[in-house]
């Protein structure tokens, strides 16, 4: 039982890490990763959790997943950040879910904070040349956006050890 659950482990941290450096890279979470983790979450909770709350955690992803939604129509995330983002919230259930949120919520407007400094050096001030900026960076100021799932996986990642204990 013991391979299984870690199993259920690796493939969690494995899905986040691919949504976060194809966000990072591409801006874009491929739908898979979070079907991956949606499809997962049942059997985990049913074999691994001896008092899953099914109900819950649902309810806790639908709150994100309409609150997401607002977040998604006002143009402030995407719609990968949406998915993963209520992907993982299920997986947070009651207990977790706040800290799962602030920690999000913190590493998000650190990113932010990272992207509105680059662009202030690089247009603005300009101390910062964007030619030695990393390709990676000068796609997300060209194109004005801060990729959102980095927090979100960030976040994820953090919490594994509350998540699978």
């Amino acid at each position: 039982m013991w391979t299984l659950n870690l199993s259920f482990q690796v493939l969690y941290v494995l899905c986040i890490f691919y949504g976060v450096l194809s966000d990072a890279r591409y801006l874009v979470i491929p739908n898979w990763v979070s079907a991956v983790l949606v499809v997962s979450f049942l059997p985990y909770g049913l074999l691994f959790w001896p008092d899953f709350d099914l109900l819950s955690h649902l309810i806790i992803a639908v709150i994100v997943l309409c609150f997401s939604f607002v977040l998604y129509k006002l143009n402030w995330i995407g719609g990968g950040d949406l998915k993963l983002l209520t992907a993982v919230s299920l997986w947070m259930g009651p207990a977790h879910i706040a800290s799962f949120i602030m920690l999000t919520t913190l590493l998000g407007a650190l990113l932010s904070l990272f992207v509105i400094a680059v662009r202030w050096a690089a247009n603005v001030h300009r101390s910062l040349s964007p030619e030695k900026l990393p390709t990676i960076v000068r796609r997300w100021l060209d194109e004005g956006v801060c990729p959102y799932g980095i927090a979100i996986g960030v976040a994820a990642l953090a919490m594994v050890s509350s998540v699978f204990t």
